[in-house]
C-alpha cells in the first residue's frame, strides 16, 4: 500500500517535471518568434488554480497528469476559407449572433461555432456572454480590404511563422527533452561516475548457480541459444523466455576454458520472475568531461535502437519486455526517489531522453507526425487538409494507445506476479 501512494505522488511529480521541460520548449520558442501563448498548464484541461502573467495564463489543474501549452493559431481547422470572410462580417456588423452568422453564410451552428473558436483563439473576436454576440477586435476601415484585415489577424499566430518556424517551434519540446538529458547524464558521470559491468558474474550463496556449480567471475556467455554480451542480458532473457522450475543450459567461461552447466530456475525473492541466484562484478569508474559527453550521446543511439525494436516485428516482444507504461515509470520513479536523489535524477534524464526521442518520430499525433505534416505542405505549396490530418492522427493515436494498453497490461502483471 505504501508503494502505491509512493508510486502515484511520484508518478505525478515525475510527468509534470517532464510535462514543464517539453511544454516549456514549445512555449518559449513561440514566444521568442513573436507569437502569442494564451495557456500553459500542468494537468488535463479542468478546473484550476492559475494567474496571468503577461499575454499568457499559467496554472496547475485539478487533473494533475501531463499537462499542455495552448499557442495561438494551433487550434481548429486554420485553413478553413470561410475564415476571412466571416472576419470580415463581424468586423463591418461590429456585432454578430450565432443564428445571424449561420443564416449569412448559409452553415450550420455547429460549423459557424468551430470557425469562431479559430477567430477567438486568434484574438480577432471576443464572445460577449450576456449578449450571445462576436465582437471584432479591429476597426471597419480594416474590413475594406478583408485580405489584410485577415493577415492582421494571424500576425501573433504559429501561423504567420515561416514553415522553417513552424517546425523549429514543434521541434523544440523534443530539444529541451534530449538537451536536459545529456547535461543530466554528462554532470552525474563526471561528478559522481558510474559503475562498470566487468561481465563477470558473482554468485548467491544457495541459489540456484551456485548449486549447479558456478563461481565469482565466471562469464555467462549463452543462455540455452540466447547469446548474452552483458549481465543486465541475462535476467531479460530470462524473463522473456522462461519460467520458474525450468532448466536452462548456461555456456560459461572460467579462466580462459569454456563449458556448460544446466541450472533449474528458481523464483526470484523479489518478484515472480525466474531467478539464477547470481549478480554482476562491477568497478568504479570516473569519467572525464569529455568522456562523459561521448558516452551521454551513446545513450541516444540505444535509445533509438530500442524504439526501433517496436517497429520489428522480430524484436517487438523483447523490446516490450523492456519498456515500461505511466504504471512502470511512476514505480521506478518512486523506488529511484527512495535511493537517492542521483538515482532518481538519472531515471528522469533516461525518460525525458525517451519520450523526447519518441515524440521525433514521424507518428501523428507525435510532434514528429506534425513536422511531417509541415514538411508535406511546404514541398506541395499547399496545407494538408485538417480533415486529411484529423484521419491520420486519429489512426495514429490507435496504434499509441493499444501500446500503451499493452505495456500497461505487462507492468501489471510483473507487478502483481
Amino acid at each position: 500500500m505504501a508503494l502505491t501512494f509512493a508510486a502515484i505522488f511520484w508518478g505525478i511529480v515525475t510527468f509534470s517535471l517532464l510535462v514543464v521541460l517539453h511544454e516549456g520548449g514549445h512555449m518559449l520558442t513561440a514566444r521568442a518568434f513573436g507569437v502569442k501563448v494564451h495557456e500553459f498548464f500542468i494537468g488535463l484541461p479542468g478546473p484550476n488554480i492559475s494567474f496571468k502573467k503577461g499575454e499568457t495564463r499559467y496554472g496547475v489543474t485539478c487533473i494533475p497528469l501531463g499537462g499542455y501549452v495552448r499557442i495561438a493559431g494551433m487550434e481548429g481547422d486554420v485553413n478553413d476559407p470561410l475564415l476571412e470572410p466571416v472576419l470580415a462580417y463581424v468586423t463591418i456588423k461590429r456585432a454578430a449572433d450565432l443564428k445571424e452568422l449561420a443564416c449569412q453564410f448559409n452553415k450550420k451552428p455547429e460549423e459557424i461555432s468551430a470557425l469562431m473558436v479559430v477567430l477567438e483563439d486568434w484574438d480577432a473576436v471576443s464572445y460577449n456572454k450576456q449578449t450571445k454576440t462576436w465582437t471584432s477586435a479591429y476597426s471597419k476601415e480594416l474590413a475594406e480590404n478583408p485580405s489584410n484585415l485577415f493577415k492582421k489577424a494571424q500576425e501573433r499566430t504559429f501561423l504567420a511563422l515561416s514553415a522553417g518556424k513552424r517546425i523549429a517551434v514543434l521541434c523544440a519540446g523534443v530539444a529541451v527533452n534530449i538537451v536536459c538529458a545529456l547535461a543530466v547524464f554528462t554532470i552525474v558521470l563526471t561528478g559522481w561516475g558510474y559503475y562498470k559491468d566487468l561481465g563477470h558474474i558473482d554468485v548467491v550463496k544457495g541459489g540456484p548457480a551456485s548449486q549447479a556449480g558456478l563461481r565469482k567471475d565466471d562469464k555467462i556467455t549463452a543462455v540455452d541459444t540466447h547469446k548474452v554480451t552483458t549481465f543486465e542480458d541475462i535476467p531479460t532473457v530470462l524473463k522473456s523466455n522462461y519460467k520458474v522450475g525450468e532448466t536452462v543450459t548456461l555456456s560459461v567461461t572460467r579462466d580462459a576454458h569454456s563449458f556448460e552447466k544446466q541450472v533449474t530456475l528458481a523464483k526470484n525473492p523479489k518478484s515472480a520472475s525466474p531467478y539464477l541466484g547470481i549478480t554482476n562484478v562491477m568497478t568504479h569508474v570516473k569519467p572525464s568531461i569529455k568522456e562523459s559527453m561521448r558516452q551521454s550521446f551513446g545513450y541516444v543511439g540505444l535509445t533509438f535502437k530500442a524504439l526501433g525494436g517496436f517497429f520489428n516485428p522480430s524484436t517487438f516482444k523483447e523490446s516490450a519486455s523492456q519498456s515500461s507504461s505511466i504504471v512502470g515509470i511512476s514505480v521506478m520513479a518512486a523506488k529511484a526517489a527512495e535511493t537517492s536523489a542521483l538515482d532518481y535524477a538519472w531515471l528522469i534524464a533516461a525518460i525525458s531522453l525517451s519520450l523526447g526521442i519518441m515524440n521525433i518520430l514521424p507518428l501523428p499525433p507525435l510532434d514528429g507526425g506534425k513536422v511531417l505534416f509541415e514538411i508535406i505542405g511546404a514541398i506541395r505549396r499547399k496545407p494538408i487538409s485538417m480533415k486529411v490530418q484529423t484521419g491520420v492522427s486519429l489512426a495514429g493515436f490507435g496504434l499509441l494507445f493499444a501500446l500503451v494498453i499493452f505495456l500497461t497490461y505487462n507492468d501489471f502483471t510483473h507487478l502483481l506476479g
